[in-house]
């Protein structure tokens, strides 16, 4: 619940018993302080960047930027992660925005902020069951991803129950929306979260037969 909400790090459940609070349930975050202030620079920029796009009403004013870092996060029931944390602002500058949308923003009819990213479990410290991917919209969606990631995006929503991604008309601008925040925005973070991960546990990235023949090729040189 906590990984792609802005400036809030514990979360409180609680009910009033026999007139007095009674704790349920909490959870909390904790970042390192240099990526703390790197978090706090991103917000600083999202929040210019809205400011730009309310102005110009054209996604060719915003400056692209993103964030990687790591998390931990443990509750109050003794579950306790780290997560890698990959957050993004902005549509690539390589790649084209489809029409529609330029045309929504022009028109005042779009006004969500591209961004999104993902996070990685990176490791549980209290089980060992695999990550059941879920959807996000800064809060998490009743929508599994189907991968063992979560997924986060500033979506365009249906209009009912705001709890599922808008699919419904096809062409329509809400529906390029959304495929293009997938494609340029998610797509992206995950791949940079892989290879972050990689550097992060310090994986082998050569076949398996690259050492053993560098170890044969200096036992013949030698």
């Amino acid at each position: 619940m906590l990984l792609f909400v802005n400036s809030v790090k514990t979360i409180k459940f609680s009910e009033i018993s026999d007139g007095e609070l009674v704790e349920m349930y909490s959870v909390q975050m904790n970042l390192k302080k240099e990526d703390e202030k790197d978090r706090l620079k991103f917000y600083e920029k999202i929040e210019q960047n809205s400011c730009l796009l309310r102005e110009n009403k054209t996604l060719d004013c915003l400056i692209p930027d993103e964030i990687n870092y790591l998390a931990d996060i443990n509750d109050s029931l003794g579950e306790r992660n780290k997560w890698l944390i990959v957050r993004r602002l902005g549509f690539s500058l390589s790649t084209s925005c489809p029409q529609s949308i330029q045309d929504a923003y022009q028109n005042g009819y779009l006004g969500l902020l591209p961004r999104g990213g993902v996070a990685v479990p990176i490791q549980s410290l209290t089980t060992n069951t695999m990550t059941r991917g879920r959807v996000f919209c800064f809060l998490p969606l009743p929508l599994e991803t189907g991968l063992p990631i979560h997924v986060n995006g500033h979506f365009a929503l249906e209009h009912e129950a705001r709890r599922n991604l808008w699919t419904d008309v096809e062409n329509d601008y809400r529906s390029a929306w959304n495929n293009h925040l997938i494609n340029d925005i998610i797509a992206p973070s995950y791949a940079l979260a892989l290879l972050k991960m990689r550097d992060t546990l310090d994986l082998q990235t050569g076949r398996p037969d690259e050492k053993k023949s560098a170890q044969q090729e200096a036992k013949f040189i030698s």
